[in-house]
């Protein structure tokens, strides 16, 4: 959707869907509306004009400060430290931002944007602010820009809003009321972000990115009806964190000496995520046969990696520090094939060395597994051909029988939810879904419109189950509620025409508890830790009193 922005003897156009992957839920009305925009363009003389309204000279090295913002005309102007050998936000050229609409004051090919510079350009501890002035919409509003977050893990840029525009130096520190920072880096691997809250007292949710060569772009909500903030960083939108903003009089930018933002935009909407919020693992093998089966990583709306599976049949699977498979089939013929294997990788798609031997074993029938879910303590796998569910270790070894189904319907999806210990499964043969005890009883169940139900997951990131529609085989994943309504669907270019089976998402960290806490001679503390989950990452953190 695009809006058309009206300004004196020219118009433009912004996108309000935007970012691949992302879209703008708007609160009180169908579309978003744009309330501030910035390209950090020259014009094509030159020439802007600053808060009285006068004309200002604009260009590479001149300060952004006192600029009357692109977007409305006329209304409000950008505030920055001022000073000699001071740094500051100052106009920069950069090269193409492909998520920045066009605007009358870039003309192609050229490039605005906005950079922490001067002052010798040494690096300084200053966290420098750009701001403006916002009045707040009705309802949620978002704020947005692409980022170069530098070369430092110590710097990045932020954007957020804020209840102080006195402070031009770590606002948002003290008085971000909710704020989102990308850390630089000097690798070529990941970058770390952070969600903030009221300044850095309130709740905080981190994590990192992969790398990018271009521009980062960010985008955070704020919702004031539901009281929840929901970030974005390169498509990859977090988990709505609880928030109670006061007295928000302001947006804006924060960073770090030679940080780099453009197409800074506040507009009404809450992020509203397209495709799943955790890592997604699916595995696939092509409808054609042959070939070995294959391992996808997906996030929101973006494919993120894959690998061919070492064995070759491999689907059901267990995602925790490791990615951990088992073989697919298990057939009594003449002569005896020997049963298909899994493997163990990380998650990045390296072999380990570790290979799982079949542990379902046959007398007769087919035995062919197609999913598999874990609880980080217990893997689980559904033997499509004869309607058993097993339980094993996390090793994929020593299955125990936890129920068998009867009747007639097909099932080839599991996963597990921990909200009730209990599992999911999705009719092949039908559109029933069903949720189960670890006794085979049926807790509640709900009916999609077709049958092909595969690879079940469980989000931990909102507590929703997910499902492949291997019925059309468009690479289209489901998302439902609970009860069965419908939520979105997300489809992957790179699964059309693949039998996607198998899906796991990645699984949160599991808080732990310390308990008898010993210092020895040497100052160091020991620990006895306990509540960790095995396959399952453990963050610990020491208080000292």
């Amino acid at each position: 959707m695009h809006k058309a922005i009206g300004k004196p003897g020219h118009a433009f156009r912004l996108a309000i869907v935007t970012r691949v992957g992302l879209c703008l839920a708007a609160t009180a009305h169908a579309g978003a509306t744009i309330l501030l925009h910035e390209s950090f363009g020259f014009n094509t003389n030159g020439i802007r004009l600053d808060s009285g309204g006068a004309p200002k000279i604009v260009g590479v090295g001149i300060d952004l400060g006192g600029t009357q913002i692109e977007f409305p005309a006329n209304t409000v102007s950008w505030s920055t430290p001022a000073g000699q050998h001071v740094q500051t936000w100052q106009f920069s050229a950069s090269s193409l931002d492909p998520y920045e609409p066009p605007s009358p004051l870039e003309s192609s090919p050229s490039n605005g944007s906005a950079t922490v510079a001067g002052g010798g350009n040494t690096f300084t501890p200053d966290h420098v602010d750009a701001l403006v002035d916002f009045t707040l919409p009705a309802g949620a509003f978002t704020v947005s820009a692409d980022v170069l977050p530098g070369a430092t893990n110590n710097g990045g840029c932020a954007i957020g809003f804020t209840s102080n525009m006195a402070q031009l130096t770590n606002n948002f520190f003290s008085f971000g009321q909710v704020w989102l920072v990308l850390h630089g880096g000097s690798t070529f691997t990941t970058r770390t972000w952070e969600l903030h809250v009221n300044g850095t007292n309130g709740p905080v949710v981190s994590g990192t990115v992969a790398f990018t060569p271009q521009s980062f772009p960010l985008m955070l909500s704020y919702d004031p009806v539901t009281h929840a903030v929901r970030g974005s960083i390169n498509g990859i939108v977090t988990s709505p964190l609880p928030c109670t903003a006061t007295n928000i009089v302001g947006a804006g930018l924060e960073g770090t000496t030679l940080v780099t933002a453009e197409n800074f935009t506040v507009q009404t909407g809450f992020l509203v995520p397209q495709g799943p919020v955790s890592e997604l693992y699916v595995t696939s093998k092509s409808e054609g046969g042959g070939g070995k089966s294959q391992i996808d990583v997906l996030r929101g709306s973006k494919w993120l990696r894959s690998w061919p599976t070492k064995n070759g049949n491999e689907l059901a699977l267990a995602v925790g520090t490791t990615v951990r498979t088992i073989g697919l089939l298990n057939a009594v013929t003449f002569p005896p094939p020997p049963p298909d294997v899994g493997a163990e990788y990380t998650q990045a798609g390296l072999y380990t060395g570790v290979d799982y031997p079949m542990p379902i074993p046959t007398n007769g029938p087919l035995v062919q597994l197609l999913d598999g879910a874990s609880d980080g303590q217990h893997n689980y796998v559904l033997d499509f051909n004869n309607n058993a569910v097993y339980a094993c270790d996390a090793n994929w070894a020593n299955p125990v029988v936890l129920f068998t189904l009867t009747n007639q319907l097909a099932r080839a999806g599991i996963t597990y939810d921990p909200s009730n210990n209990s599992l999911w499964l999705g009719g092949y043969s039908s559109g029933v879904i069903e949720n189960r005890a670890m006794d085979g009883t049926l807790l509640s169940s709900f009916t999609v419109g077709h049958a092909g139900n595969a690879a079940l997951a469980f989000d931990p990131a909102d507590g929703t189950p997910w499902l492949h529609n291997q019925a059309n085989l468009s690479g289209t994943f489901e998302q439902y509620s609970r009860s069965g309504t419908l939520l979105m669907t997300q489809s992957f270019t790179n699964l059309i025409s693949r039998g996607v089976l198998g899906a796991e998402f990645l699984p949160p960290p599991r808080p732990t508890t310390l308990r008898s806490p010993v210092r020895t001679s040497s100052g160091h503390y020991q620990f006895v830790i306990d509540g960790v989950t095995p396959a399952r990452p453990t963050l610990c953190r020491f208080h000292p009193t």
